[in-house]
């Protein structure tokens, strides 16, 4: 079929079509952007005024404001979602004007992450309005309450207490008490005017300045308990003049202090309270105030709040509570920290951990501090923001020992150790094995990863290492040297019964000896010593017992302890090792080195009578680590000599039966104290001879003999020179002055 043939003016037509399609398309995605950039652009700013107002008083209707007039269901929801952002940031007990700006501006900024409603106004200001105005609602409502509750106390009391007495006429004024303290004034829906509630009339008496004192004392009465005068006599009262007034204080509630004018009191007497048993009562008070005529009330100070100081005729409640902080200055201010004063989250800036539900003593005292510092310089005083960041510090720190304590216990790591169990799987199968494998071969030494990580901590510097007469110079080996969840408690319980293991084992299998070969094998085959340094490495440089069970068995026995615990772990050894890493911080924190309790105590008491009685080493004792606490030391060296003979089996102590039975039996004399020390033989001093002729004889010229007494005082002399030097190698034994060589 032949091609038809294409107009090429029709094809370019077609072609700048597509382009003209093309264009227009593009152009309609940037009208969208621009459209969607100035839409993002135009915040709503805030009206000129304060919101919650009138016109006439120059303000506007926040609800209006906001684009939501007629639609009260929306603007309702939105302000209870705002409440609850300022119960979790604010304190509801103080205005807007005495918050935090910081804490206020970041709950603004949360907000308008969470509700992207709230995006569309400039800096926020429905919510800024919103919380003024309920904090104001609060602060209204909490001295409304407050202020209705003193007068219906008060009530009560006239009309429990109050005899029928003749007087002039009282005038009664009424007080409008809302039914509910659960309704909130609305200040925008009617244009700024408060929404009308249902209201109870709630009556006071009011006293005028011509009745009798004693009217205002038992209006005031706030309970029954009556007082009565102390056995003493009463001090002479100066006669009160009239018109004299001050200022006393009568407390009405447990909590609150309410400040009355009236006149001024005479002295005060201290009284003592006494119980309806003691013949007191209601009656006998008030015969007792119509006999008499005392002082009208008295002054009760919040510094005293360990006594009480009234009148004979008058009442108070006894101080037996601690009245809790109030949120403003008064008299009745606690200096202590209370749990009214502590933040739901952290007050650091920009962080919303929070507080811990009960703090350590570390953040408590941290924010008491911080209490005193405001009360004394202000809330804008210099340290309260450092104060703030050590707050934030220390939550942090307790966030992080929760995280790791609900970790070990998803994780099953043990919350208790058990030392006698560590002891006894210590020498049992197959760690037995596996302990003196790693002593003994050389192959097992090189291939084990713990001596693998011990090489590469200290650089392949083992004479340095070695030589060096503290190991703090190696803070990688000493990382390196940790047991996991055994934490470093652990550590000391498997290093104490390693030091018995070793001792045990010395006379089966030469430990020392077959040790000091196995390093010689190990860095003779290593590459990296193959310097002409390392040629030279014999028994007086060699690697000690006590660093090699410190840096490489503590470690290797932990990984051994934990691959039984968790039998199933991937990776055999290498997933040992990993658990033991992950675990380190647990460790740390469930098991400190100075928690041991007595079953420790008892184990490595046990450990070191052991190690006393199979080895006659002195450096042995030397070996084991040190201790924080030890309410059982071990024996001392001074107290006199070992053990000669294998102790009996110890209670609690599975492994007394691994000791060596070969040893020859030796007793100890009876009073002989058990300890540690080296037996020397006593120095015989040289007998005293006289020195005669024969003694410089000479040799005989024919026979070339000596005579006899010549080489007998040679022999004296040389027997004695080798019974010393025995005695005590390495010191220098005088024969002049014998009594002054330390044994």
């Amino acid at each position: 079929m032949p091609k038809l043939k294409v107009d090429p003016k029709e094809e370019e037509i077609r072609q700048l079509k597509a382009t003209i399609a093309k264009q227009t398309n593009t152009i309609t995605k940037l009208e969208r952007k621009v459209e969607k950039q100035k839409t993002t652009t135009a915040l709503i700013r805030c009206p000129e005024g304060q919101g919650g107002r009138s016109a006439d008083r120059g303000g506007y209707n926040t609800q209006e404001a906001m684009g939501l007039k007629g639609l009260d269901e929306d603007y309702n929801r939105r302000c209870r979602m705002v409440k609850r952002y300022i119960h979790e940031y604010l304190s509801v007990f103080k205005p807007i004007s005495q918050q935090d700006k910081g804490r206020v501006a970041l709950m603004i900024i949360k907000i308008q992450r969470d509700i992207p409603y709230f995006q569309q106004f400039e800096e926020g200001w429905p919510i800024h309005d919103i919380t003024r105005m309920y904090l104001s609602n609060e602060q209204t409502r909490r001295r409304t309450d407050i202020k209705a509750e003193k007068l219906a106390c008060g009530e009560e009391s006239d009309a429990e207490e109050q005899p029928q007495r003749k007087g002039k006429k009282k005038a009664q004024v009424s007080f409008a008490v809302p039914e509910t303290d659960m309704e909130e004034t609305d200040a925008d829906t009617d244009g700024g005017r408060k929404r009308k509630m249902p209201l109870k009339k709630v009556t006071h008496t009011i006293l005028s300045d011509d009745d009798d004192d004693d009217d205002l004392d038992l209006l005031l009465k706030p309970t029954k308990v009556p007082i009565t005068p102390k056995t003493k006599a009463k001090p002479a009262q100066s006669p009160k003049k009239d018109g004299e007034c001050g200022e006393y204080m009568i407390s009405v509630f447990a909590h609150r202090s309410l400040t009355l004018w009236a006149k001024k009191p005479s002295k005060s007497v201290n009284t003592t309270y006494t119980s309806d048993a003691e013949g007191s009562n209601d009656n006998a008070g008030l015969e007792d105030k119509e006999n008499h005529s005392p002082a009208k009330s008295a002054k009760l100070s919040s510094k005293k709040s360990n006594t009480a100081t009234a009148t004979a005729d008058d009442t108070i409640v006894p101080p037996a509570l601690t009245p809790p902080p109030s949120h403003r200055k008064t008299q009745t201010a606690n200096p202590l920290l209370t749990w009214a004063d502590l933040p739901r989250n952290c007050p650091a800036v920009l962080c919303t951990h929070p507080l811990p539900a009960t703090p350590v003593p570390a953040i408590l005292s941290l924010f008491q501090r911080q209490k005193n510092l405001v009360e004394a310089n202000g809330p804008k005083a210099t340290g309260v923001s450092f104060i703030d960041l050590e707050i934030c510090q220390a939550i942090s720190i307790a966030r992080r020992r929760h995280f790791v304590m609900q970790t070990g216990e998803a994780r099953g790591w043990p919350a208790t150790i058990d030392p006698f169990n560590i002891r006894t799987r210590i020498f049992s199968e197959p760690i037995h094995s596996e302990i003196l494998s790693l002593i003994l071969k050389p192959a097992t030494l090189t291939a084990c990863p713990i001596w693998t990580d011990f090489l590469l901590a200290i650089n392949h510097d083992l004479f340095d290492f070695n030589s060096s007469k503290t190991k703090y110079e190696y803070p990688q080996a000493i990382k390196h040297k940790t047991c996991g969840y055994y934490g470093p408690l652990g550590a000391f319980i498997i290093s104490s019964s390693l030091m018995r293991f070793i001792a045990v084992n010395e006379a089966k299998h030469n430990l020392e000896q077959r040790f000091f070969e196995t390093l010689m094998t190990t860095v003779g085959q290593d590459p990296h010593f193959s310097g002409s340094m390392y040629n030279d490495y014999d028994d007086s440089n060699h690697m000690a017992m006590k660093d090699f069970v410190s840096f490489i068995l503590v470690p290797f026995v932990a990984i051994c302890l934990i691959a039984q615990d968790f039998p199933g772990l991937m990776g055999g050894i290498q997933g040992a090792i990993f658990e033991r890493n992950n675990s380190n911080e647990y460790g740390d924190l469930v098991h400190p080195e100075d928690d041991a309790d007595e079953q420790v105590h008892q184990l490595h008491h046990e450990n070191m009578k052991a190690i006393k009685a199979l080895s006659t080493d002195s450096d042995r004792y030397d070996h084991l680590p040190p201790k924080k606490k030890q309410p059982l030391p071990p024996p001392s060296s001074k107290d006199g000599a070992i053990p000669s003979y294998p102790p009996p089996p110890l209670k609690h102590d599975p492994v007394s039966s691994l000791q060596d039975a070969t040893a020859p039996p030796r007793h100890r004399k009876k009073g002989e104290p058990l300890g540690l020390t080296i037996r020397v033989p006593p120095y015989r001093p040289v007998e005293e001879e006289e020195i005669t002729i024969d003694d410089f004889a000479l040799p005989n010229l024919k026979t070339k003999k000596t005579p006899a007494p010549v080489l007998k005082k040679e022999k004296k002399e040389k027997a004695v020179k080798k019974e010393v030097t025995q005695a005590a190698p390495g010191r220098r034994a005088t024969r002049s002055n014998p009594q002054n060589e330390d044994v």
